[in-house]
């Protein structure tokens, strides 16, 4: 077989399991789609002894409401982009379709990836590797049966077993039956085991991210604690150890949150003895946290063409689609022009460099102005702008770029810890006005102190 048969047989494996998963979505898809042969495919989609992946793109409409479209579209490029998805979403706002699946050969870039989050809601674009299509996970012999439910089968169980949905396991996005079914936030999903014991073991999921379901948990602790009409009620340091024990946390979601912050900031060899001792996976290739460090690392030591460089070789499009970062790149580099004396340098680099991009923007102007008041003062010490050059000023920059980075990578810029520790002294604030608790005071040393009585 030569690279053309098994390029041929490996995406009639893909197309096959692609419509079998629309179906199992509920979308209306033809028999012999699901069942083609390999024959029928090669004659249907190959030219030249090359498969034609645009000629592999179709549409399929809901069985039950056939104005809910889903367009299946089928890239070429290895690595897909900025503008294949642009030409994709250009296609579902003209024919009004709202929902698609798009089957890449290999990669996605993460600029490409963050151009779907921002189209999002309104625009529903679920991506996946021809590798991950090679075969229907659903059939695997380990995996058991899933099935979403309707929202009135979700409020039923609900209602059944008086549960709230803080209250259920979770499902996570990145689990591949949940991209398997396009699953959304609050979907429930019915799983069904076999057992030995009892015939069949039915357990329930709910489709959330981490950072959601603390969020329910502080609203359903808040909740179930303040209805007392009114009155303060008190609380006692054994009584609120016991409900905080009641909060079911996972020890997985612990050492999620632990790695999450290691990576953001960019602890990377701590990241890694983590991920041995946890045997939690980054989710990202840890190299590319040592890109960032070395980017911050060169903007910290004044070296602002370096960190371009580096940045261009990471990925050119992040200061090509961001021209208020590239901006303040360059107005840190004029920075360090004047911090080293080099006065006819930073006057010749202000006048090509950014004097045009400050007559575009009224903002850039103002800025570069006040850099080039720098030059005023022999004492920098007691200039009004003297602030710049501050090692705070570097700081900031590199911040700035190191959030670009992250964004463009489809990463938080911020690590979750500090915002859930922010969240926790709201809810403390919140639940005092109405009881008398036990509160962690130090974040430092997380201990409870006891309810002062009151009178």
């Amino acid at each position: 077989m030569d690279g053309g048969d098994r390029e041929a047989a490996r995406l009639w494996r893909v197309f096959r399991t692609v419509n079998e998963m629309v179906r199992d979505r509920g979308y209306v898809v033809a028999q012999r789609d699901v069942e083609i042969p390999l024959d029928e495919f090669r004659m249907n989609y190959v030219k030249g002894g090359v498969v034609d992946r645009h000629t592999m793109t179709f549409l399929v409409t809901m069985e039950d409401r056939p104005s809910d479209s889903l367009l299946v579209f089928f890239a070429e490029d290895e690595s897909v982009g900025i503008k294949p998805i642009k030409k994709i979403a250009e296609r579902m706002a003209t024919q009004n379709i709202f929902k698609a699946i798009v089957v890449i050969p290999k990669t996605m870039t993460p600029s490409a990836k963050k151009v779907i989050q921002e189209m999002a809601p309104k625009y529903n674009i679920d991506h996946f590797a021809e590798s991950e299509l090679l075969v229907n996970i659903t059939k695997h012999v380990l995996v058991p049966e899933h099935e979403v439910l309707s929202d009135s089968e979700k409020k039923t169980l609900l209602e059944r077993y008086r549960l709230k949905e803080a209250q259920l396991p979770r499902i996570h996005p990145t689990d591949p039956i949940a991209k398997y079914y396009g699953m959304k936030r609050g979907q429930v999903v019915k799983i069904i085991r076999p057992s030995e014991t009892a015939g069949n073991t039915t357990a329930y999921k709910l489709y959330e991210t981490f950072d959601q379901h603390i969020t329910a948990v502080f609203h359903l602790q808040m909740s179930s604690t303040n209805q007392n009409n009114g009155a303060k009620k008190i609380i006692g340091l054994e009584e609120w150890e016991r409900k905080l024990a009641e909060v079911k946390v996972s020890k997985q979601d612990l050492n999620k949150l632990i790695m999450n912050y290691l990576v953001i900031e960019g602890y990377k060899d701590a990241a890694e003895k983590f991920s041995r001792e946890s045997g939690l996976q980054p989710g990202i290739d840890l190299a590319s946290i040592e890109d960032r460090m070395n980017i911050r690392n060169a903007i910290q030591s004044g070296d602002i063409e370096d960190a371009i460089e580096r940045v261009n070789d990471l990925d050119p499009e992040i200061l090509d689609t961001n021209p208020k970062l590239y901006f303040h790149l360059q107005q840190q580099r004029l920075i360090e022009f004047i911090r080293d004396g080099r006065v006819g340098e930073a006057i010749e680099f202000a006048q090509e460099e950014l004097a045009p991009r400050g007559e575009e923007n009224p903002e850039f102007l103002e800025e570069l102005e006040r850099t080039m008041a720098l030059l005023a003062f022999e004492d920098t010490s007691v200039s009004p702008v003297g602030y710049l050059l501050d090692h705070a000023q570097r700081q900031k920059t590199a911040s700035e770029l190191n959030a670009a980075i992250l964004t463009a990578q489809c990463q938080e810029k911020d690590p979750k810890l500090p915002s859930l520790l922010k969240m926790l002294v709201w809810a403390q604030n919140q639940l005092e006005e109405k009881t008398l608790f036990p509160k962690i005071r130090n974040l430092v040393t997380a201990e409870l102190e006891a309810p002062a009585p009151s009178g």
